[in-house]
């Protein structure tokens, strides 16, 4: 438990919910074995339930390494958040000479921008047709 300890403080103690649900289920899971811990050093001759509890421990610790990465991903994700946080902006912000590549020139016109209504009319009766057409169909089967 120690490595998703450390894990868990890098990350603030703050995981996604999917994570932490699958946090508590561990917590369930190793309070179930030491109880099934005990109750196969009471019963030590039983061979069946030595391999079921193999099996389960088996489970456990790869569901441990599963979280485990996981963790580590999201750890990951955080560092690199962080890196890019700290980058400086200065670089993006384009110079005063350069237009932006969304504004024209000054030499060139500017284009006007226009709504075809002419697309919307065409775009409405298409969404009317194919509504009819499915309202059709769903009532004549």
């Amino acid at each position: 438990m120690d490595k998703i300890e450390v894990l868990l403080q890098k990350l603030d103690n703050k995981v996604t919910a999917p994570i932490a649900k699958r946090l508590d289920g561990y917590q369930n899971l190793l309070q179930r074995v030491e109880v099934a811990k005990k109750d196969l050093e009471a019963n030590l001759e039983d061979e069946e339930l030595k391999e079921a509890f193999e099996e389960i421990t088996d489970y456990i610790g790869d569901y441990r390494e599963d979280l485990i990465e996981d963790l580590e991903e999201l750890v990951e994700a955080k560092e690199k958040q962080k890196e890019a946080d700290s980058k400086p902006k200065g670089d993006e912000k384009p110079k005063a000479d350069e237009p932006k590549a969304d504004e024209p020139k000054a030499d060139e016109p500017k284009e006007e921008k226009s709504t075809n209504v002419a697309g919307f009319i065409i775009g409405g009766v298409l969404l009317v047709a194919s509504l009819g057409a499915i309202n059709y169909f769903r009532n004549n089967r």
